[in-house]
C-alpha cells in the first residue's frame, strides 16, 4: 500500500527482456535507505517487487498483466520514473490510499497555465468514469492528485510548482502516456452495492 507521495525521482539504466516480461535497473539513492529484496516500491504508480538492490539503484520484474495495462510497454533505458516506498504503520497518509495496481493508461491532451499553477488534461476512458468525481482523488504516475474538473471524455487536475519540480510532471507534454490508478474505495462500494442488488434478487 503506497499513499501517492512521491518519494524520489529514479532513471531506468537497464531494461532485459525475457519470457515473463521485462526486468528493469532504476538508478536512485535516497529510496534505497533500509530497503531490502522483497520489499514494495511504486515505480510510476506501479507496484513493484525489488529483486536485487545495490548502492547505485535497484531492479524489479514486470510481468506480462503488467505490460499490458501500463505504460512499461514501452518504457525506455534513461527514463525518469517516479519512486515511492511502501506505506508503514508509522506513517502519515499525506495523499490517499493507493494499492499500486494501475488500471489503465491515459494521455495527456491539453496543458494551461493558471496562475502559479499548471491545468493538465488528461483522457478518461468511458469504463473508468463512474469512479471518477470531481474533486476526489486519483493516482497518475504514483502521484495522488485531486480531480478539478470533469469533462465528458477527460478530467483536469491543476499542479502546483512544487510538485511539478519535484516529479516527472515536469517532462509531460501533450500526448505524454501517463498510468491511472482510480480511487480503491469506489470500487469497494461498488461491488458491495451490486452483491447486495444481486442476493435481493
Amino acid at each position: 500500500m503506497f499513499t501517492g507521495i512521491i518519494t524520489e525521482v529514479g532513471k531506468v539504466s537497464n531494461i532485459q527482456q525475457n519470457s515473463f516480461g521485462k526486468t528493469i535497473t532504476i538508478s536512485c539513492k535516497s529510496i534505497l535507505e533500509n530497503s531490502n529484496i522483497g520489499d514494495s516500491i511504486a515505480v510510476n504508480g506501479v507496484c513493484l517487487t525489488v529483486t536485487s538492490l545495490n548502492k547505485e539503484g535497484f531492479s524489479a520484474d514486470i510481468g506480462i498483466e503488467t505490460l499490458n495495462r501500463s505504460k512499461f510497454k514501452n518504457i525506455k533505458n534513461q527514463d525518469k520514473v517516479n519512486l515511492e516506498k511502501s506505506l508503514t504503520l508509522r506513517d502519515y497518509l499525506s495523499g490517499h490510499l493507493v494499492t499500486g495496481d494501475v488500471e489503465f493508461t491515459a494521455k495527456i491532451e491539453k496543458i494551461i497555465k493558471k496562475g502559479i499553477s499548471t491545468i493538465y488534461t488528461i483522457s478518461l476512458p468511458n469504463k473508468y468514469k463512474k469512479y471518477v468525481v470531481e474533486k476526489g482523488r486519483i493516482t497518475i504516475d504514483g502521484i495522488s492528485l485531486t480531480i478539478s474538473k470533469l469533462n465528458s471524455n477527460s478530467f483536469d487536475i491543476c499542479i502546483i510548482p512544487h510538485t511539478i519540480k519535484n516529479t516527472i510532471i515536469s517532462d509531460y507534454k501533450i500526448g505524454t502516456i501517463v498510468n491511472i490508478e482510480t480511487d480503491l474505495i469506489a470500487k469497494h462500494i461498488e461491488k458491495l452495492l451490486l452483491s447486495e442488488n444481486k442476493n435481493e434478487k
